[in-house]
């Protein structure tokens, strides 16, 4: 595996940890869409892998989860006129956002899609970025706007999430071993897409695409 860190802290936990098929109001505060940046790897060959471990995992994770494959670059979070709670954004901070990305004028490049690992939350597969480019754009994004989810960036494409909290040892005991080789994903654009807030499974909407050439 090639984030073995993330490997090692996943099984030294007993159980994951699960979703639950609701609203999360508490969350979402009555606001409609999460935002995100992302790139879309929902291709033939990335799909054809996460069906084969859809089949794996099949009793482990929360279904319906209609969410198309893609790599998180960073979190916007909730489109409002004004900055109330830490995980709001503007229009104008999108908007700066689009130009910055724009302007890096970065070369097209290529990312590697591998096997699987996992998060206490969630099995994903794992992406591997020898150019350092996804590194380049999500400080980008960010900036002097901190990321408000506080959590180490892991490049990935998420399986599903865990619906239980299922015993970590027998998960680890099915995957440590697979082994996939790369399928590469050529980058010369970003998306900004948002979901619908009140279903944690829900599919990605595209607002827009950015060219990084």
């Amino acid at each position: 595996m090639y984030y073995t860190d993330t490997w090692q802290s996943f099984i030294q936990q007993q159980h994951t940890h699960a979703a639950e098929k609701r609203e999360y109001p508490e969350w979402h505060k009555n606001r409609p869409r999460y935002y995100l940046w992302a790139i879309d790897s929902d291709t033939a060959l990335v799909n054809k892998r996460l069906q084969k471990y859809h089949s794996l995992f099949n009793d482990l994770l929360l279904y319906p989860y209609e969410r198309q494959a893609h790599i998180t670059l960073a979190i916007s979070g909730f489109l409002s006129e004004h900055i109330i709670h830490n995980d709001d954004i503007t229009q104008a901070a999108i908007t700066k956002q689009q130009a910055t990305l724009h302007a890096l004028k970065l070369a097209p490049f290529i990312v590697s899609i591998g096997g699987i690992n996992s998060f206490s939350s969630a099995p994903f597969l794992e992406v591997m970025d020898p150019s350092g480019s996804l590194e380049v754009i999500r400080n980008t994004l960010i900036d002097d706007r901190k990321d408000f989810r506080n959590t180490h960036y892991i490049p990935h494409v998420t399986l599903g999430l865990y619906s239980a909290n299922h015993a970590v040892a027998s998960i680890a005991a099915m995957i440590k071993n697979l082994q996939e080789e790369p399928i590469e994903l050529a980058v010369d654009h970003v998306g900004f897409y948002s979901y619908d807030a009140k279903d944690i499974g829900s599919r990605l909407r595209k607002e827009c695409i950015v060219a990084l050439y």
